[in-house]
């Protein structure tokens, strides 16, 4: 275990001040009520958060893709969602990355970095560095607090120009990297991708949907009453379409199945329709499964316009 103290080399440059429009007095009111913000970071089996508000100029339009590209580039991790909290609780979810995009590959050894932004104590921050071609201090003074200074503040709105207090935990010191490791059965799989455990039966069920020209949102949060109680696989708007696809090994013991039907019961109180699917029928007949969300799409259609003539 190392620690460090990190200052900038450079100047703290404020956003605000760079060309960017500045923000108009909505923007301020959604600034006042932000609470809770996170930044998710994943790759096939790992992910790991950023509780750290973007900076004003950075939160929607061509701002917020700059952030995210800025970001994924200096961590080397896919960002799947930006969210904060309203005052009554109400999520605010500023960005999903577009269906189709994949999570990048894990390396063989990565760093848990632990880090101190703000002064006063500060604010920890809970990293880890893919790039083992650079050293864990050198990754966080030339790639984490450039990208922080210019993207993000501290939660009391503060300038991030230092970093007072660092440590970290290399690829060779066990249990690096376990803590944020990613387990299927809590939902925590939000994107298709090769390798992760459990994910095949997701990323073919997007390929036949996708080939059926169905327009779908993969692992859209449910929330009820200010509280997320379920990720839904597949989200169809047409016919409000709650799509799972279970994997024997994760719902198939006696808890899950409780928890599924439970669940199931929620969302049908809240309107949706609940398709599950499991393994075997998505490899062993894939066109049937989508023939039957097709078949739950045109029943919401007829529904929707008896007539016939509604456009899909």
């Amino acid at each position: 275990m190392s620690s460090r103290s990190i200052a900038a080399t450079s100047r703290s440059t404020d956003c605000r001040g760079t060309g960017h429009s500045r923000s108009t007095p909505e923007t301020h009111a959604v600034t006042n009520r932000l609470r809770r913000p996170r930044i998710t970071f994943e790759s096939e089996n790992y992910r790991f958060f950023v509780r750290l508000p973007l900076r004003e100029a950075f939160r929607e339009g061509p701002g917020l893709d700059e952030a995210v590209r800025g970001l994924e580039q200096a961590f080397g991790f896919r960002i799947t969602e930006i969210h904060w909290l309203h005052d009554d609780r109400r999520p605010h979810v500023v960005y999903r990355p577009p269906a189709g995009v994949t999570l990048p590959p894990d390396r063989d050894s990565m760093t848990e970095v632990s880090f101190v932004v703000g002064e006063d104590g500060g604010e920890w921050v809970d990293v880890l560095q893919a790039d083992e071609s650079i050293r864990w201090d050198e990754f966080l003074r030339q790639r984490v607090l450039p990208c922080f200074r210019r993207y993000l503040t501290t939660r009391c709105d503060e300038e991030i120009d230092r970093i007072p207090y660092c440590k970290a935990r290399q690829g060779g010191e066990e249990p690096s990297g376990r803590r944020f490791r990613k387990w299927r059965k809590r939902s925590s799989y939000t994107l298709p991708h090769e390798n992760a455990r459990g994910s095949p039966i997701e990323a073919r069920m997007a390929e036949g949907l996708t080939q059926a020209g169905i327009s779908f949102v993969m692992q859209q949060p449910v929330f009820y009453e200010g509280r997320r109680f379920t990720v839904i696989d597949f989200f169809v708007e047409r016919g409000k379409l709650a799509i799972y696809c279970d994997g024997y090994e994760y719902h198939y013991t006696k808890d899950c199945v409780i928890k599924d039907r439970q669940q199931d019961r929620m969302l049908q109180y809240l309107g949706y329709k609940v398709l599950r699917y499991t393994g075997s029928e998505i490899e062993g007949g894939l066109d049937r499964c989508v023939r039957g969300v097709q078949m739950f799409m045109e029943q919401a259609r007829r529904r929707q316009d008896p007539d016939g003539r509604a456009g899909d």
